[in-house]
């Protein structure tokens, strides 16, 4: 296949002919000695309209996915299970810790990284092995939690009062 840039009238004529009768950019490439891509660029360069969409590629439809379903068991006879839904379970956090108020060069392994008293000191409460929060802060650290721990204080207020 030829790559220079160059078209000739009659190559463009021949390519654009066939482009509107709906031929693909491989098809028409091989006729004329140019590759796909170089068609098509031409084509879209030169605003030659298809009247027809392009043909698919034969990738199918697209299907929505099926909703899962219920574990079963496959002993011989036996039915599928029912779905089992338990009741929505409290959030019980960890008891805050006394924050230690730990100097960021003071930190080491094994101590809280939950910075407190305006972002200058670190918790440094006792962490569980290969974390860097504390069970509290770990717990804090999702929304629910932070969901959590902010209506625990708003409990706290109320019954302060």
């Amino acid at each position: 296949m030829k790559n220079n840039r160059s078209w000739p009238d009659e190559d463009f004529e021949l390519a654009a002919a066939m482009w509107r009768d709906g031929k693909s950019g491989e098809e028409i490439g091989r006729k004329i000695g140019k590759t796909r891509n170089a068609v098509i660029a031409m084509m879209n360069k030169k605003g030659v309209q298809t009247p027809t969409p392009p043909r698919s590629r034969g990738r199918g439809t697209i299907r929505k996915p099926e909703p899962p379903r219920p574990p079963h068991d496959f002993r011989i006879g036996s039915k599928p299970q029912q779905e089992v839904r338990s009741a929505p379970v409290a959030l019980e956090l960890p008891s805050a810790p006394a924050p230690l108020n730990v100097a960021y060069a003071d930190l080491e392994d094994g101590m809280c990284y939950w910075p407190v008293a305006g972002q200058k000191q670190f918790c440094g409460a006792a962490t569980a092995r290969g974390r860097i929060y504390c069970p509290y802060h770990e717990r804090a650290k999702t929304a629910k939690g932070m969901a959590a721990i902010k209506a625990a204080a708003a409990e706290l207020s109320a019954s302060a009062q």
